[in-house]
């Protein structure tokens, strides 16, 4: 299930004509690293990453969802507030 939400925002925003070659790639970066920290967090703590994941396919309020988690999953919060910047400095 989580999978299939970040492949969805991926799939929309990879696709977006509103997005440069280099940002296009940022974004690509930053979602495998999201992917990453993701599956970790799912091995000790499902409730959160499945929270993280429906919170960024239905709200879009990346930095709130991860806001939380900041202690104890630095680099999952990192990875969020930079595809929040991507997304808002591309205008998305």
């Amino acid at each position: 299930m989580i999978e299939d939400h970040l492949r969805q925002i991926e799939d929309r925003l990879l696709h977006s004509p509103d997005l440069t070659d280099d940002q296009r790639a940022k974004l690509a970066a930053t979602l495998a690293e999201l992917r990453s920290e993701i599956a970790a967090l799912a091995e000790t703590h499902s409730e959160k990453a499945l929270h993280i994941a429906r919170a960024a396919g239905a709200s879009g309020t990346l930095s709130e969802a991860a806001a939380g988690l900041e202690t104890s999953h630095p680099g999952l919060v990192a990875a969020v507030n930079r595809l929040a910047i991507i997304l808002s400095n591309s205008g998305i």
